[in-house]
């Protein structure tokens, strides 16, 4: 086996709680997490020397690059002294609080577990996750996850049907520090995760919609005004519900079904934004090719 081809999901929040903060400066959250079906594209060869290429393009500081970072736990942990090229096909938009950066490191682990026959356990796999990044355990696996702690804490869900939404995505993205830097106790509305858990298990949209809140959406909304009119926009398009997604900025709607969704995208195609059709998966990472 000399390379492989994965492709790694996105994600979006149901709901996201600040339930408190850490003497480390960590916030405690309570989130329901989602898995989406836009997607990044990895492939990964073995190689004498490591190497990033996105889109194309020979990445100019891959040190910065939580592919690379993630390569590089891997090959720390199991102590193989090879490395490994990258490209990678970047499709999740950035800044938007999709995880696109968390989905591509859990598919570079992935990817290497397979690739060098190292047969690592999730436990394993989750235990370098953590290092790189509160999400990327959540996306070794994906699908529907209560998210606890500062993200580490999983509870695995699994919703009866497929949910419809579309995605707007803002010129400019969000700092999640800056994001939680602005966060105001003020800001967190009441939320109940596990009435919510309940009605997504059950595939009760209706049920859902009342739960699904976003404690940073205020404090992403002062930095940039562009989140407000996405959630709008998408409310006026006939979505069911819209909320921004982690710390932002993008914003999805949830629609009632398939053709609404659909028209809902060609009504907000050519405005401000970057519009994305999506549905919900049941997994963060799917090999598609060994070679």
């Amino acid at each position: 086996m000399r390379g492989i081809s994965l492709d790694a999901y996105g994600k979006i929040n149901w709901s996201l709680a600040v339930t408190g903060q850490r003497e480390d400066g960590y916030h405690l959250l309570d989130m329901l997490l989602q898995s989406v079906s836009l997607r990044d594209s990895l492939h990964i060869f073995r190689s004498d020397a490591p190497e990033l290429i996105i889109n194309g393009k020979l990445s100019a500081q891959p040190e910065k690059n939580l592919c690379t970072k993630s390569a590089e736990a891997f090959y720390k942990y199991t102590g193989i002294k090879e490395a490994c090229s990258i490209k990678l096909e970047k499709r999740i938009p950035v800044c938007a609080g999709m995880g696109g950066g968390s989905a591509d490191a859990a598919a570079v682990l992935i990817g290497l577990n397979i690739l060098h026959g190292t047969r690592l356990k999730h436990s394993e796999l989750a235990d370098i996750a953590l290092t790189l990044g509160a999400d990327v355990p959540f996306m070794l696996r994906g699908g529907l996850m209560r998210a606890q702690g500062i993200g580490e804490q999983l509870t695995a869900l699994r919703m009866k049907r497929r949910m419809h939404l579309v995605i707007l995505m803002p010129r400019r993205g969000a700092s999640t520090r800056e994001v939680f830097a602005s966060f105001d106790s003020s800001d967190a509305a009441p939320f109940n995760n596990d009435r919510l858990a309940e009605a997504l298990t059950n595939g009760d949209i209706a049920g859902a919609l009342p739960f699904m809140v976003n404690h940073l959406q205020a404090a992403s909304a002062r930095q940039n005004r562009s989140i407000e009119n996405a959630v709008r926009a998408l409310a006026q398009s006939g979505a069911e519900k819209a909320l921004m997604t982690g710390s932002g900025s993008a914003c999805y709607g949830v629609y009632s079904s398939a053709e609404a969704a659909d028209n809902a995208r060609r009504l907000l195609r050519g405005g401000e934004f970057a519009v994305y059709r999506a549905g919900t998966v049941d997994s963060a990472v799917r090999l598609t090719r060994i070679y």
